[in-house]
């Protein structure tokens, strides 16, 4: 390989191989500018979308010091406060043992604090505290602001369907795998 190529934000080139002893190195680098060829299945668009908005997301988040996968968990919690840690795993997807240690890093940061469920003492709740509250605003702009760059030129009518077609590609999926 005589120069950096490579798709979806990942560049593999000689320099990379030499300065990691003979293995290719993976390196982020700019999104790919225009369009991408109108022949490949849809899910390649589907993941191409979704990993230039998170790409996004993150880089904004990581601006105002939030770290990588609390926007999920406040963002749950904001909209429905005093889940459950298997409640959590379930709504972001993430595994048990990760939510356990991000919970402890929120806790140590002030966002979140758990409190044991006086109807059944062995579940935990999760709530967020008032900085947890104030950040859940700021994800939110962010996440707006994104939005609003995602769906340029396209109609609330556009944006409505395109709702829809998501949520009922996710459900299809979602019967398939339980």
């Amino acid at each position: 390989m005589d120069r950096c190529g490579g798709a979806y934000g990942v560049k593999y080139c000689e320099a990379h191989r030499e300065r990691r002893g003979g293995h290719l190195r993976k390196t982020r680098r700019e999104p790919i500018k225009g369009s991408i060829p109108a022949d490949l299945p849809m899910s390649i668009y589907v993941n191409e979308v979704s990993k230039l908005f998170f790409d996004r997301i993150n880089e904004e988040l990581e601006r105002i010091g939030v770290k990588r996968g609390y926007h999920q968990i406040i963002m749950h919690l904001a909209r429905e406060d005093g889940k459950s840690q298997y409640e959590l795993v379930k709504k972001t997807h993430f595994k048990a043992s990760t939510i356990s240690v991000a919970l402890q890093k929120m806790e140590a940061d002030g966002l979140v604090v758990r409190k044991t469920d006086c109807e059944d003492a062995r579940q935990v709740r999760v709530y967020l505290t008032e900085l947890g509250k104030e950040l859940d605003d700021k994800i939110r702009e962010k996440f707006d602001k994104t939005e609003k760059i995602l769906l340029k030129g396209f109609s609330t009518e556009d944006e409505e369907k395109i709702k829809f077609y998501l949520m009922k590609m996710r459900e299809n999926i979602y019967e398939e795998i339980n």
